[in-house]
C-alpha cells in the first residue's frame, strides 16, 4: 500500500520542468543565428580587381659590344618611343589578364601577383607589336614598375616605366 505512493514519487522526481528549461531545439536556434551573424564573408584581397594606367617607351638597346647584333647599333632610338595604355585585371587568386595599347603596339598581358609584385608578359597580338615582361610593386592601392620589351626581331628593345591605378 505504501509502495505504490513512494514509487510515484520516486518517478516525479526525475522528471523535469518543462515551464522551467528551454528546450534543446529553442537554444541551438539562437547559438547558431549568433554564429553565422559573428561569421564575415571572407575578405577579398588588396590587388583583387581593375586596373589601368600608362606606359612611357624609351631606347633600351644594349651596348653594342663584340658579338652583338650590328643592328643594335643602328637603332638611333627614335621609333617605338613613346605613350602607351594598360589595362588588366586581377582575379581573387591573382591572376592577371589584360592588355596594352601604344608605340610598343597591341600587346595581350597575362601574368601573376606574388606578394606586393606584379609579373606578367607582353604577347603580341601581330607581327609588329612588341614582346617582353612587366614588373610592378605595390605603390599605394596601385603599382609602378617597368616594361622591357623588343621587336619580333629582337633588333629593337625598349624600357618603359609604368604606374597602374586602381578603378572603380
Amino acid at each position: 500500500m505504501y509502495a505504490c505512493p513512494l514509487l510515484l514519487l520516486l518517478m516525479n522526481c526525475n522528471k523535469h520542468d518543462a515551464k522551467n528549461e528551454p528546450a534543446a531545439a529553442d537554444t541551438a536556434a539562437p547559438l547558431a543565428a549568433s554564429a553565422a551573424a559573428s561569421e564575415k564573408p571572407p575578405e577579398k584581397p588588396w590587388f583583387a580587381g581593375k586596373f589601368a594606367g600608362s606606359y612611357l617607351a624609351e631606347s633600351a638597346a644594349p651596348k653594342a659590344e663584340v658579338g652583338a647584333p650590328r643592328q643594335w647599333q643602328k637603332d638611333d632610338g627614335k621609333t617605338a618611343v613613346g605613350p602607351g595604355t594598360l589595362t588588366l585585371s586581377i582575379a581573387d587568386d591573382g591572376a592577371i589578364q589584360g592588355s596594352a595599347q601604344g608605340v610598343l603596339g597591341d600587346e595581350i598581358l597575362n601574368g601573376k601577383v606574388d606578394g606586393d609584385v606584379v609579373r606578367g608578359t607582353l604577347l603580341a597580338s601581330n607581327d609588329a607589336s612588341f614582346r617582353g615582361t612587366l614588373i610592378a610593386a605595390r605603390s599605394g592601392d596601385g603599382f609602378t614598375g617597368s616594361i622591357h620589351a623588343s621587336s619580333a626581331d629582337s633588333n629593337t628593345v625598349r624600357a618603359a616605366s609604368l604606374e597602374l591605378k586602381r578603378q572603380p
